[in-house]
């Protein structure tokens, strides 16, 4: 059984895909998402679908500090909790799949990857996490074991005549499955970029003996295995851009595809006027009032400064990243 974030749509439920927001209460899709779709026909049962941070985090200001949206809250569904610590930050838009995770509410959880929205609540519920693509806002299974993980990557893979990016990847699917072997790691590199890893100082010696669990599975630890563009990466604002084009130009492209709306908001621009006219029914103050992150996509066009952004971001990310690491 499975839960995931409302970034998938799915037709169960009343059909309802909302995002955390009021503006798509009572929207119906027109049709399963292709990950949804290959874990249904493989036997997969969706239980419920989770909180996750409104619009994927896309709504206001990042972070959780006096008038900025924190992550893991949306208007419909309150913030999400961290299932370890009272009040600890859940982190991330795929946060309510994690915890459902974490705590055993389903079996799998998915999630979707853009900015960290998998990868930082696994972290921080300790759970294994992956996303099955190079390109932004991509489905990815968060579970609690590498099996479970690897059971999900089996039946979601694929390419999706939907999403162009995925028509890329080569005609056979690998069987993950065949890598659950216990012998798997012998001879294996492992690299640790140290400089990603950030507020060390409550995990770092966990962390650091998870390292000798792998090495005693037979695997030789590179530590560390920094990119040798880290500080430019890091510096690099291209990464932003792309996401705010890609944003608006993809949720323009859902809206226009959902059966029914009975908002009517079917653009990015009709969402943040709805939101303006009934903010006292939004987010907790003082909260409800920023739609930074919805004006700033709005104004985002693709131009030659968004394509320049693409090749900033595969040259800095692959080119000159992890590809010069290894």
């Amino acid at each position: 059984m499975c839960a995931t974030s409302c970034h998938l749509a799915y037709r169960d439920f009343d059909s309802i895909s909302i995002l955390g927001s009021h503006a798509l209460l009572g929207s119906v899709v027109p049709r399963d998402a292709f990950v949804a779709a290959k874990l249904r026909e493989a036997g997969a049962i969706f239980i419920w679908k989770a909180n996750l941070s409104e619009w994927s985090g896309m709504r206001g200001k990042w972070g959780h500090l006096l008038g900025q949206v924190r992550n893991g809250l949306s208007e419909c569904g309150d913030p999400t909790l961290s299932p370890y610590y009272p009040n600890a930050h859940p982190s991330s838009s795929s946060s309510g799949s994690g915890f459902a995770a974490a705590v055993g509410l389903a079996a799998e959880s998915l999630g979707s990857e853009t900015h960290g929205s998998i990868v930082s609540p696994s972290s921080r519920d300790m759970l294994l996490a992956s996303s099955l693509s190079r390109s932004g806002n991509t489905a990815g299974p968060m579970c609690r074991s590498v099996a479970d993980a690897t059971l999900l990557l089996h039946f979601m893979a694929g390419p999706d005549p939907r999403d162009a990016v995925t028509l890329h990847q080569p005609g056979l699917v690998p069987d993950y499955t065949r890598a659950l072997d216990k012998n798997a790691l012998k001879g294996v590199r492992l690299g640790v970029p140290r400089s990603f890893i950030r507020d060390t100082k409550f995990t770092e010696e966990t962390f650091n003996s998870s390292l000798d669990v792998f090495r005693a599975l037979g695997a030789e630890i590179i530590d560390p295995a920094d990119f040798p563009d880290i500080e430019e990466l890091l510096a690099s604002k291209a990464e932003k851009r792309v996401l705010d084009v890609d944003f608006k130009v993809d949720l323009s492209k859902y809206l226009s595809e959902l059966v029914d709306v009975p908002t009517g908001v079917k653009s990015l621009a009709a969402l943040i006027e709805f939101n303006e006219k009934r903010a006292d029914l939004g987010l907790p103050p003082p909260f409800y009032k920023d739609q930074s992150q919805l004006i700033q996509s709005g104004a985002a066009q693709v131009d030659d400064a968004y394509l320049s952004a693409l090749a900033e971001d595969f040259d800095l990310g692959r080119t000159r990243g992890i590809d010069a690491t290894v």
